[in-house]
C-alpha cells in the first residue's frame, strides 16, 4: 500500500462538510454575501466581556459560544440586545431553536419563551447557508474561516510570522487585487485546517455539535431525490409482432417486463428512505444501497435485452451479478464499519493511481483534449476527499479471496457454480458505484450523503441468464434490505410473473407454435 506523506505523519483528514461546516452557520449567515465583517465583530466584542480572561475564545463558531459561563449568559444577552441588536435575529432563532443540543441555543433563551421555532422559516435559511459554504474551497467558506482565525488572533491564540501572505489580511478583500485575494484565500484554507487539526487534539468535543446537527436534520427533513424522467422505449407499432431485432420476445410481453422493472425500482427507491436516519451510518448505507442498486441495474440491463439470454452470451454477463452478490453478502455478514471504509478507500486509491498513469502517459505537455481529460479525472479523484489523504492499495481491500468471502457468508454454492467458472470480471469498485449507482440526496441539510439511484441502465448495457440472474439479484437485494429489517420479497412478485409469462411464451414460439397475446 502506498500511503500519502501527510497520513504517514499522522495529519488528520477533516471532512469540511461533515465535521466543521455546522459550526460556521452563524458566522456565514451574519457575514452574508456582502461580507459584513462588522456585524460579526461587534457582536463578538460584546460577548468577549463575559468570557473569563485567559480562557477559550468565542470566535463565532457555534461550539465556541459554550465558553460563556452559564451565570453570565443572561447579562450577555441583555448587552447584545442593546449593543448589537441585529446580530441574532429572529430568523436565525427559528433555525437554531430546532436543535436542542446547539451550544449557542442560550443566546435565544429569552426569545424561546415567547416564540416557537418554525421549520418553514429556519430550514430554508439553513439550506441557503449550507449551500453558500458547502464547498470547503469556496470564497464564502474561506471568509468565514478567516473571521474565526482573526478572533483567535486577536486574543493571542493564533499567530503567524510577519512577512508572509497573511500580512494581507487587514486589506482583505476589497483592498487586494484578484490574484492577491486568491493567494491569501489559499493560505487561509491551509492555515485554518492546520490550526483546527491541532485544536482537535485537545478538544475532540468540537465534533459533537456538527454531528448532532446532521443527525437532527434527518428528523427535520426527509431525503429528497431528483425525479428521474423515464424515457419512452423505442418500440414498434405492431403490438402482436416480434420485437425486432430481439428475436425471443413479443412486444407486449417485453413491455410488461420493463413496466415491472420500473415498478420494482420505484418501490426500492422509496423503501430505502426508511433506513437513512442515522448520519453516522452514511458510509455503510451508501455501500450497501449502492450494491443493491448495482444488482438492480445489472438485472434491468439484462432483462430488457432478450438477445443476451442465449447461453453463448449469458456467461459474459453473470459474473458482475454474482461478484456483487458475494461482496455485498460478505460485507453484511462481517458488518464492520472499517471494512466498508476499506472498500471505499480501495476504489478511490485505484482511481487516483489511474490518474497518475494517465498523466505519465500524456507527458509534460498534453494537448487540450488531454488537459480536459485530466481535469475530469482530478474532479473524480477529489470528489470526496483530498488526494493527499488517499492511499493507494494494490492488493485486495478485504485481505481475503472471493472464495473465502463466499465461504464466510454462506455463498460457496454461488461461488462454485457461477463465480469461478465465469472468466468475465466486471468489478463494481466504489468510484463506479458512487457515480452510477448512487445519487446525492438533494436535501442540503443532509450533508451530501448518497442513496441508491435505482435507475435503469443505458441501452448498450446487457447482462445475461434470466432465471439465474433474477435469483442472484433478488437474493442480494433482499439481503441488503433485510439488514435494515425491511422486507422487499413481495416487490419482486410482479416482475417474476412477467418474466415467467415471457419465458413461457418464448418457449412456445421456439417450438414453432403460434403465440397469442
Amino acid at each position: 500500500m502506498r500511503v500519502p506523506p501527510l497520513l504517514q505523519y499522522g495529519v488528520q483528514d477533516l471532512p469540511w462538510h461533515i465535521d466543521v461546516l455546522p459550526d460556521f452557520l452563524w458566522i456565514a449567515s451574519t457575514l452574508g454575501r456582502r461580507s459584513d465583517w462588522n456585524a460579526v465583530r461587534s457582536a463578538l466584542d460584546v460577548i468577549d466581556r463575559f468570557v473569563p480572561e485567559g480562557g477559550e475564545v468565542v470566535d463565532g463558531r457555534l461550539s465556541s459560544f459554550a465558553h460563556v459561563p452559564p451565570d453570565a449568559r443572561p447579562f450577555a444577552r441583555a448587552a447584545l440586545e442593546v449593543e448589537a441588536p441585529t446580530a441574532f435575529p429572529s430568523r436565525f432563532g427559528h433555525a437554531v431553536g430546532l436543535y436542542p443540543h446547539c451550544p449557542a441555543l442560550w443566546l435565544y433563551e429569552d426569545w424561546l419563551t415567547r416564540n416557537t421555532p418554525d421549520p418553514a422559516i429556519g430550514l430554508p435559511l439553513l439550506r441557503g447557508v449550507v449551500e453558500d459554504i458547502g464547498q470547503k474551497n469556496s470564497v464564502w467558506t474561506t471568509r468565514a474561516q478567516l473571521m474565526a482565525l482573526a478572533r483567535q488572533g486577536k486574543h493571542g491564540k493564533w499567530s503567524f510570522q510577519r512577512g508572509s501572505a497573511l500580512d494581507l489580511v487587514p486589506k482583505y478583500p476589497d483592498g487586494l487585487s484578484s490574484s492577491e485575494q486568491s493567494m491569501l484565500e489559499s493560505v487561509i484554507r491551509a492555515s485554518w485546517m492546520s490550526w483546527l487539526g491541532a485544536q482537535l487534539i485537545n478538544h475532540p468535543e468540537l465534533k459533537e455539535w456538527p454531528r448532532a446537527f446532521w443527525r437532527q436534520n434527518r428528523c427535520l427533513a426527509q431525503c429528497r431525490l431528483n425525479e428521474t424522467r423515464k424515457e419512452e422505449p423505442t418500440l414498434f407499432e405492431d403490438e402482436a409482432g416480434s420485437l425486432d431485432p430481439e428475436p425471443l420476445m413479443r412486444l407486449g410481453s417485453m413491455r410488461h417486463i420493463i413496466e415491472a422493472l420500473d415498478q420494482l425500482g420505484d418501490g426500492l427507491r422509496a423503501k430505502q428512505l426508511e433506513v437513512a436516519g442515522d448520519p453516522d451510518a452514511d458510509d455503510p448505507n451508501a455501500v450497501i444501497l449502492g450494491f443493491a442498486s448495482r444488482l438492480y441495474r445489472l438485472l434491468y440491463g439484462f432483462l430488457e435485452r432478450p438477445s443476451a439470454w442465449v447461453p453463448d452470451i449469458a456467461g459474459l454477463h453473470l459474473r458482475p451479478l454474482v461478484d456483487a452478490r458475494i461482496v455485498l453478502g460478505w460485507l453484511i455478514t462481517r458488518d464492520d464499519p472499517e471494512l466498508f471504509r476499506a472498500y471505499q478507500e480501495h476504489g478511490r486509491g485505484n482511481l487516483k493511481l489511474l490518474r497518475e498513469h494517465v498523466k505519465a502517459d500524456l507527458g509534460d505537455d498534453p494537448d487540450e483534449e488531454g488537459k480536459e481529460f485530466l481535469s475530469v479525472l482530478d474532479a473524480r479523484v477529489n470528489a470526496e476527499r483530498d488526494e493527499w489523504f488517499q492511499p493507494v492499495n494494490l492488493g485486495s481491500f478485504a485481505g481475503v479471496s472471493a472464495r473465502e468471502m463466499a465461504i464466510q457468508s454462506g455463498l460457496k454454492r454461488e461461488y462454485d457454480l457461477f463465480y469461478s467458472p465465469l472468466s468475465s470480471a466486471n468489478h463494481g469498485e466504489w468510484p463506479t458505484l458512487r457515480e452510477i449507482d448512487t445519487v446525492g440526496c438533494q436535501e442540503r441539510l443532509h450533508r451530501g450523503h448518497r442513496l441508491g439511484a435505482f435507475q435503469g441502465p443505458g441501452r448498450l448495457l446487457t447482462t445475461g441468464g434470466p432465471l439465474s440472474a433474477i435469483g442472484i439479484a433478488k437474493a442480494g437485494m433482499c439481503q441488503a434490505f433485510d439488514y435494515y429489517g425491511v422486507q422487499v420479497d413481495g416487490d419482486f412478485v410482479p416482475l417474476e410473473a412477467a418474466l415467467s409469462g415471457a419465458l413461457s411464451e418464448a418457449d412456445v414460439e421456439a417450438d414453432g407454435e403460434e403465440v397469442s397475446e
